[in-house]
């Protein structure tokens, strides 16, 4: 079976009519994490698109259709970027987050830390 292409797959040509296609497709091994330590906020999770990162070396900043594959009690607070509204640490998301089937970055994690 072929692969819809994703919206971070090539941002200047994607066709908007095709959400539906490659949302039902996606699957959390194809995203990387970084979850933050947030002063008074409890831990910040961002999440992107490996192939992107690997290609930009920064954050997806637009839709990531990740409903159907977050871990319960996540919910985002803007574009690639997640609360708990459980109280989990930050070591917690991570194991969480991982059993779920995202995958940590350690280059990843240090570039999004440095922007907090």
């Amino acid at each position: 079976m072929s692969r819809s292409q994703r919206p971070w797959d090539n941002p200047d040509f994607f066709d908007e009519d095709d959400n539906d296609d490659w949302m039902g497709e996606l699957d959390p091994s194809e995203f990387i994490f970084a979850v933050v330590d947030n002063e008074g906020e409890g831990p910040v999770v961002y999440i992107c698109p490996k192939r992107y990162w690997d290609d930009e070396g920064h954050l997806w900043d637009g839709e990531l259709g990740l409903d159907d594959l977050l871990p319960d009690g996540l919910y985002d607070v803007m574009e690639a970027t997640f609360m708990d509204a459980e109280g989990r640490d930050a070591d917690e998301l991570r194991d969480v987050l991982e059993q779920a089937g995202f995958m940590p970055n350690n280059a990843f994690q240090n570039f999004m830390a440095k922007t907090q």
